[in-house]
């Protein structure tokens, strides 16, 4: 069972990062979702799926107020979103490594 660790070093199931939600949306709705997602993908070079789409549109909205408030009013968000944090710190760093080995690449140094 996968495990990441939090801020303040207590062990937190990764599947408790994320969660699963089902919603309804028109049919045309969700064609352009997956076009954007489409188009991120060749624009950024890496897949984008209409959960990463939607991730990041939801994440610009949020202001420090807000994440404020939903951390002092649920014991378990500020747990959750550190260990996201994390999470997505490690996903950066591995995709700012790739880049350089591809622009290296690129180059022909080592």
């Amino acid at each position: 069972m996968p495990m990441t660790f939090t801020t303040t070093g207590r062990l937190i199931r990764k599947s408790a990062v994320y969660s699963r939600v089902t919603v309804t949306l028109p049919t045309f709705a969700i064609l352009m979702l997956r076009r954007f997602a489409e188009r991120e993908s060749v624009k950024h070079g890496r897949a984008e799926t209409v959960s990463t789409l939607l991730e990041g549109w939801i994440l610009a909205l949020l202001s420090p107020l807000e994440i404020d408030k939903a951390a002092k009013a649920s014991p378990e968000f500020k747990s959750i979103a550190a260990a996201w944090v994390l999470r997505e710190e490690r996903i950066q760093r591995a995709r700012a490594k790739q880049k350089r080995r591809d622009t290296h690449a690129k180059r022909g140094t080592p």
